[in-house]
């Protein structure tokens, strides 16, 4: 990677070798209320639902924006 001008910051340490995947949490709590929109969901209680799967929608001019899932599990409602 080659930077020109800027602030090239200092970041002590060094890259590891391996990766390591952090697990996924029990719960996942998305909020349907994002960027000022406020999203309908699409999915039932207890619905199975894989990664990317739309969990909530909201209409936009032009169109729709769909929520996608982050990782696959069961939809719960709070």
């Amino acid at each position: 990677m080659k930077l020109s001008g800027g602030h090239m910051p200092k970041i002590a340490g060094r890259p590891v070798s391996t990766v390591r995947e952090i697990p996924s949490p029990n719960t996942l709590y998305i909020p349907l209320e994002q960027g000022g929109l406020s999203y309908e969901p699409v999915v039932n209680n207890g619905q199975k639902i894989s990664f990317g799967d739309a969990l909530a929608e909201v209409s936009v001019s032009g169109g729709k924006l769909s929520l996608p899932a982050p990782a696959g599990g069961k939809a719960m409602s709070y």
